[in-house]
């Protein structure tokens, strides 16, 4: 009996011995190399902060720029004086886009992002100095400026986490829109030079691989950071309608405890998992997968692992509207020089373009095109992956004409040129 009650209290200390290894390996904080990125000088990015910061009236701007009743209500004088009032500011971007670019690394939940909005701004001021010189009958002018904006927001992508890649998206795209506006009033000479300009721009952009590998290495900081202080787990993300300092002690332990059973390297390892799954997806054809990443449960995975696939969305169309419109405008200089359009966009290489783009939607192919009796049709098969002969994509529920022409993960249809958005 006492060999036998000896046996029971090792066991019992073995377990405990276990249990206690167990608890200090799953609360130690894991290793993870972050590189840390080379920051040009001078950066562009410092040049456009100011600029965005000079930036006045910009309520106005928004205002003047956005679609809908409000923007009948406001005149090309009156937007010509929002421009007018900003040049200082226009003057430094334009400093800025001849500047090396990257955004500072995003390695803290707490890391300030306020020039975000600025950017928004400026990315605005710039489509809506277009539209001025549009309506002067400048076009010139007008795709020049266009193209400047265009820039910028490939600019932004540098170096940027997917909250900055996201930002530069609506800034490609709402000079974009001013240039669709007016290509058809450009000559061919004109037409041509805007063709070679943002065909050098689409090389300057960033990927969407590049801005997921940058997330991971932001999500692996923040996690590192919750880490070594649970008191920075959002209070949001815990439900807490207040961020009082009890709070944040209930928080920590809650964490401590949950970490002591799940272990802090099985939570890195889930984001890490997650993000280099999206990252892999991302080198992918969209065509072949596309399917939402399985999400970990775990309390740092639920609060930091962003929604990829939307955003892998967005970035597929961004590069599909820049491959549309480097099409378009080389299709006009074409006409221009030749007083028609060509049978296949193959007569576009290499005197209009060195190569045609990709359509980032199908398997394999540039976009589709054909010759009609009233100029020409040009589309993308879009997110569906059918070829619908050109039937542009149009969202019978949406309220607003331009909400029809959006492109979203479900719209089936195609992508047409100077249709859909």
């Amino acid at each position: 009996m006492g060999v036998l009650m000896i046996g029971l209290a090792l066991a019992l200390l073995a377990g405990a011995i276990a249990f206690v290894i167990t608890l200090i390996r799953n609360n130690r904080t894991p290793t993870v190399s972050i590189p840390t990125a080379t920051m040009p000088t001078p950066n562009a990015f410092d040049t456009y902060v100011a600029a965005g910061k000079a930036i006045v009236r910009k309520d106005e701007i928004s205002a003047a720029f956005l679609e809908g009743k409000q923007e009948e209500k406001i005149t090309t004088a009156q937007k010509a004086a929002l421009v007018d009032a900003n040049q200082e500011p226009l003057k430094a971007i334009r400093t800025g886009l001849a500047l090396p670019y990257r955004q500072p690394s995003l390695r803290s939940l707490s890391d300030p992002v306020p020039y975000y909005k600025d950017f928004t701004y400026a990315g605005r001021l710039i489509a809506l100095e277009s539209r001025v010189y549009a309506a002067r009958g400048d076009a010139g002018k007008a795709m020049e400026s266009a193209l400047d904006g265009i820039q910028f927001g490939k600019h932004l992508g540098t170096g940027a986490s997917l909250i900055g890649g996201l930002v530069s998206l609506p800034c490609q795209s709402s000079s974009r829109h001013a240039a669709w506006d007016i290509r058809d009033r450009l000559d061919a000479t004109q037409a041509k030079a805007a063709t070679q300009r943002l065909q050098n721009l689409r090389k300057m952009g960033v990927s969407y691989t590049d801005i997921l590998i940058e997330e991971k290495y932001k999500l692996q900081s923040c996690a590192m950071e919750i880490f070594r202080d649970p008191k920075k787990y959002p209070a949001d993300a815990s439900g807490d309608k207040n961020d009082s300092p009890q709070n944040a002690d209930a928080r920590a332990t809650t964490l401590s405890y949950f970490w002591s059973i799940y272990g802090k390297q099985r939570s890195m390892d889930n984001v890490t998992r997650a993000m280099d799954a999206a990252i892999a997806q991302s080198k992918r054809r969209y065509i072949d997968d596309h399917a939402p990443i399985p999400e970990p449960k775990d309390l740092i995975s639920a609060i930091l692992l962003p929604e990829v696939s939307t955003a892998r969305l967005r970035f597929a169309a961004n590069e599909t509207q820049d491959a549309l419109l480097t099409l378009d405008l080389a299709l006009r200089a074409y006409k221009g020089e030749n007083g028609q359009y060509p049978a296949t966009l193959e007569a576009l290489v290499p005197r209009y373009l060195p190569e045609l783009p990709v359509d980032p939607f199908a398997r394999s192919g540039s976009p589709r095109y054909r010759v009609t009796p009233d100029g020409f049709l040009l589309y993308s098969i879009g997110p569906d992956g059918k070829d619908d002969n050109g039937e542009p994509i149009e969202n019978p529920e949406a309220k607003t004409e331009r909400e029809k022409r959006l492109v979203r993960p479900s719209s089936p249809g195609d992508i047409v040129a100077g249709v859909n958005f």
